[in-house]
């Protein structure tokens, strides 16, 4: 069982990328993910979109992905920028911006609120309960779907999601 007391919004890099039909998960801070960097001030050499007030980068000063929040902060502040808010991310003001990202999720300064309800607990995934503590935190639990199928790739390269139910006949890697 997770549980999680302080979560931000990760989000797909791209409109058109493979993670666009769930485009906002949320992660646990200490989770790695990939890392895109926005800027008020405009900076050389990094995209900026015409919808957008910012410019955003993905090499910096090289791609970065399997980062924790606080490391996503320090990438970021280190270039004299933050890490984009899932709105900037949503606008695709970083997409095409280098590493190849646009089908994969990045960290959002946008923190989760505390949980109301199970529902906001939701956390994307199939085979688990989803449940709001009194404390405002919610707690995951995985619950039985019968046989489950993870993404072993350790370079981001999954497509749908890291973890689904999957029918006892289907072949699987192991």
């Amino acid at each position: 069982m997770a549980s999680y007391g302080f979560l931000h919004k990760v989000v797909c890099g791209s409109t058109n990328g493979n993670c666009r039909n769930t485009p906002v998960l949320l992660a646990n801070v200490d989770e790695g993910h990939n890392v895109r960097c926005c800027s008020d001030n405009e900076k050389t050499g990094w995209v900026k979109k015409a919808q957008c007030d910012v410019w955003g980068e993905s090499h910096i000063p090289a791609c970065n992905s399997a980062k924790t929040y606080a490391e996503a902060e320090a990438i970021c502040a280190a270039s004299d920028a933050r890490v984009c808010t899932e709105s900037e991310l949503l606008d695709d003001c970083t997409r095409g911006s280098g590493c190849g990202y646009d089908d994969e999720r990045h960290w959002s300064s946008t923190t989760a609120p505390k949980c109301t309800d199970d529902a906001s607990c939701d956390d994307g995934l199939p085979c688990t309960a989803d449940s709001c503590g009194i404390d405002g935190k919610c707690t995951n639990e995985a619950i039985g779907c019968g046989k489950l199928v993870a993404c072993g790739s350790t370079a981001n390269e999954c497509v749908g999601p890291a973890v689904k139910g999957a029918d006892p006949g289907e072949l699987h890697e192991v």
